[in-house]
């Protein structure tokens, strides 16, 4: 018999036969007895949660799942990719768990008398639930994308419903472990993405989750992640346009500047980030994983008419050099609660929490 010390939260589970017991931490096999066993009859036998005689947990318990057969260790799996998925454990498997390749939503069925279906994390909200929403491009989602040649992009589709579908230059990748273990858009040089999109008025406010290969400080160019355009004109330097989101040359911030810079957040090199910008008319502010990275004044007319992810809406070689996950675009100024709601979102997609501020509402579990 085979036994490890594995006291740490996560997921806990065991296959159990007559010819042999296995059990599984966090993806890891903790025991291991090949014994002969001989069950009691199953009739009238208590079920226990959180206590065993007189050993009581001292903690949370946030799902239990028995089933009536001998899974197989794929199936066992399966099961723990759902579980990591929906409760924010995938960095605690190892890498190369099969079942964290499988996109988000995909099902897993048949399993003992169970339905297992695999569902977005953070099940019970959707970017689409708040008024405005322009833009919406999921690199969890392979299904919103069309591939050229084996992973290579070539178009990323808009989920907002409007159909602001990027069409793909030089061939981004979706690859997978590519933030915090989750499948995300891999762009380098002469990679990115170019599409439509409306922000008429005064106010937008725009979500990105990425991270950033580059050595910091840049020593590079800019490095674009969200490009708001008028038409061809540049997206600095006007009021029409806005740089949503970029690593400006010579720094370790990620930034957002119209008229001139606006303000601006430290990151770091090959660390996942969810970051935030908004203008209400008045003001330009941004937030990083939940915390204020500081405002400015910024008033003025909107006129965009098309983005760029990774790049400029009008490319040049201010390519992002990293990862991206997840863009979300709307064209109203989001309140604190709504900004907090999507972070929430965000942060328990992509096992970002953790980087949350105490005292955010979504700290401890996904909207």
């Amino acid at each position: 018999m085979k036994i490890i010390s594995y006291n740490v939260n996560g997921i806990r589970g065991f296959i159990d036969t007559a010819a042999y017991f296995t059990a599984f931490g966090n993806g890891t096999q903790t025991v291991c007895n090949s014994t002969l066993l001989s069950y009691l009859k199953p009739v009238n036998q208590p079920f226990y949660m959180g206590a065993w005689l007189p050993g009581v947990l001292d903690g949370y318990i946030q799902e239990i799942l028995v089933y009536d057969n001998i899974l197989t260790l794929a199936q066992y799996q399966q099961v723990e990719g759902y579980l990591a998925q929906k409760w924010g454990f995938v960095g605690s498997l190892a890498a190369g768990q099969p079942s964290l390749t499988l996109p988000v939503g995909a099902p897993a069925t048949g399993i003992g008398k169970q339905d297992l279906s695999f569902y977005p994390r953070a099940a019970t909200f959707s970017p689409t639930s708040i008024t405005g929403l322009q833009l919406w491009m999921d690199g969890s989602d392979s299904s919103s994308m069309t591939f050229s040649s084996g992973s290579n992009i070539s178009q990323w589709r808009d989920k907002s419903g409007l159909g602001n579908h990027a069409t793909a230059t030089g061939s981004p990748v979706l690859t997978g472990n590519s933030i915090n273990a989750y499948p995300a858009i891999v762009t380098s040089s002469g990679q990115y993405f170019t599409g439509p999109t409306s922000v008429t008025g005064t106010v937008v406010t725009v979500f990105a989750v990425a991270k950033t290969t580059r050595t910091l400080p840049n020593s590079g160019a800019d490095q674009r992640l969200v490009s708001l355009a008028n038409g061809a004109n540049v997206d600095y330097g006007r009021a029409d346009g806005v740089i949503a989101l970029f690593n400006q040359a010579s720094s370790s911030s990620i930034t957002t500047w119209r008229l001139a810079s606006v303000a601006g957040t430290g990151i770091t090199t090959n660390a996942a980030f969810q970051v935030v910008c908004k203008y209400d008319g008045t003001n330009g502010f941004i937030w990083k994983d939940g915390t204020s990275g500081g405002s400015s004044a910024s008033s003025g007319t909107f006129g965009v008419t098309k983005y760029g992810i990774g790049n400029q809406a009008n490319p040049t070689s201010e390519n992002w050099i990293g990862s991206i996950g997840e863009v979300l675009i709307y064209n109203v100024a989001l309140t604190d609660t709504q900004r907090q709601l999507v972070e929430g979102y965000l942060a328990w997609k992509w096992g970002l929490q953790a980087s949350l501020p105490a005292d955010h509402p979504y700290k401890s579990a996904a909207p």
